[in-house]
């Protein structure tokens, strides 16, 4: 280590003096030669002692070799070559070194970002994967039979056998100044299960839609009504679906019946529209 301080303050006294020699002849208003060689050997120390991070980051083996017990002479001849062009090219060496550690690092900081956010998105992934047991619907038509449906708490139930909830509530999306909306939108790229964001809002503003709203989901959802409270004139759900099916709502103290069939949405694609 002694020997590789020394070669490298050595290189940074040669790359100053080199400078000098090569340097045209000073201004009046320059400072004198040895003020001037005085700031180009502190540059070119600087820039010598900073060839060992260089090396690191072109991951060169040169840096490993010369500071084995007993390095070649031919090593310590290419390290000292290396410091000398560094002191003697101190500025251009320490700003060039400088711009490549900033770019470096802010590329590396993406990448950990990047990597983040991917993890976080995994995570989130197996936190909704984790609740496909209890939120799922099962695609098969006769999931539930007639005494399921008389046990329901709604009357004048449609297709029990497969789509329980059509026709149950009036056949219409939008009544009594309320309206049942919904979106869709796969899981992943990969998986067939569909994420329903269910909304019901008003359509009249001097009458906000407030208190309890009642959504009524498939009856292989294990809890197939969902009691949801209105906020700011809004009321919102949101379940993960093997398939499609038709939502029914009551809202008002049910006063005001609402279905949407899920198969009709734009975005409802096959197999998922008619599972």
């Amino acid at each position: 280590m002694l020997t590789l301080a020394l070669l490298m303050i050595g290189a940074g006294l040669m790359g100053a003096t080199v400078n000098m020699a090569m340097s045209t002849e000073p201004r009046i208003e320059e400072p004198p030669p040895w003020e001037r060689w005085r700031w180009s050997v502190i540059a070119g120390i600087g820039a010598a002692l900073l060839v060992p991070l260089f090396l690191r980051t072109v991951s060169s083996g040169l840096l490993t070799q010369v500071l084995m017990p007993d390095p070649k002479g031919e090593d310590l001849l290419v390290f000292g070559g290396f410091c000398l062009l560094a002191a003697i090219s101190s500025k251009k060496f320490i700003e060039s070194l400088s711009e490549k550690l900033v770019r470096e690092t802010r590329e590396e900081a993406v990448k950990i970002r990047a990597e983040v956010e991917q993890v976080a998105q995994q995570a989130e992934k197996a936190e909704l994967l984790a609740t496909v047991a209890a939120e799922t619907v099962a695609p098969a038509p006769n999931a539930k039979t007639a005494a399921d449906a008389a046990a329901s708490p709604v009357s004048g139930r449609g297709d029990v056998s497969g789509d329980p909830w059509k026709g149950a509530f009036g056949g219409v999306s939008e009544a009594g100044g309320r309206k049942l909306e919904a979106t869709i939108s796969p899981i992943d790229a990969d998986s067939q299960l569909m994420t329903v964001h269910l909304r019901i809002t008003s359509t009249n503003p001097g009458n906000p839609l407030q208190g309890a709203v009642r959504f009524y989901l498939h009856p292989t959802f294990p809890q197939n009504v969902r009691t949801i409270t209105a906020k700011q004139g809004n009321a919102g759900l949101s379940v993960i679906s093997y398939g499609a099916f038709t939502v029914g709502a009551e809202t008002d103290g049910g006063k005001v019946r609402l279905e949407l069939d899920l198969s009709t949405l734009p975005d409802a694609k096959e197999p998922w529209s008619s599972r």
